[in-house]
């Protein structure tokens, strides 16, 4: 995970410090790589705004309400409306859950977290104004978190592949690949006889 602080100067972010309970962003991450803290004259709030809804900020979003002590607002940005667990991606796969089990809702999770979310696609990070311009509006920030996973080099060239199927982009995987499925004249979901230990 990348994060992008007032200055436009990257960091891996990624740890916690496990003897205090704030995580190394917002003033005490400033002060640590010795930068002004005054970073918004006008508010003691500072303004985290995560993009992508992958492993590390969903952790972030779920821990957020213990970090009651961090003066400072989390906003998610993501293009689609849930998460995809891949953990449950291969026993899906093998149909033995339903695909509604990979998808982890953003906004009540979000919402339950107190944290903003906006469904967006973004178009561009303005270091210079600390904005996120996305297709739907502009985005202030102090810190900018990006973890937006990979992505397939050429999912074009992937896609008139006859056997394959690209695991990225996640959300759409399981009907992309139950469709390959059927294409080849199979049946979408069968679930595999697993021997009894």
């Amino acid at each position: 995970m990348w994060a992008i602080n007032s200055n436009a100067e990257f960091a891996i972010y990624g740890e916690v410090d496990p003897n205090e309970d704030v995580p190394k962003f917002g003033k005490k991450f400033m002060q640590e790589q010795n930068h002004s803290t005054d970073l918004r004259p006008d508010s003691k709030t500072e303004r985290i705004v995560m993009l992508g809804a992958g492993h590390a900020t969903l952790e972030i979003i779920k821990r957020w309400k213990t970090f009651e002590s961090v003066d400072a607002s989390l906003t998610l940005i993501s293009s689609c409306g849930h998460a995809t667990y891949s953990g449950m991606l291969p026993a899906t796969l093998a149909g033995l859950h339903r695909q509604e089990v990979l998808n982890i809702p953003l906004e009540p999770l979000c919402r339950d977290a107190g944290v903003d979310f906006v469904q967006a696609n973004v178009d561009k990070i303005d270091t210079m104004s600390r904005q996120i311009i996305t297709d739907k509006n502009r985005i202030a920030y102090d810190f900018a978190v990006i973890s937006i996973g990979s992505d397939t080099v050429d999912p074009q060239a992937l896609a008139k592949a006859k056997h394959v199927v690209a695991v990225r982009p996640m959300p759409n995987f399981v009907e992309r690949f139950g469709s390959a499925i059927e294409s080849n004249g199979q049946s979408r979901f069968q679930a595999f006889p697993f021997p009894r230990l």
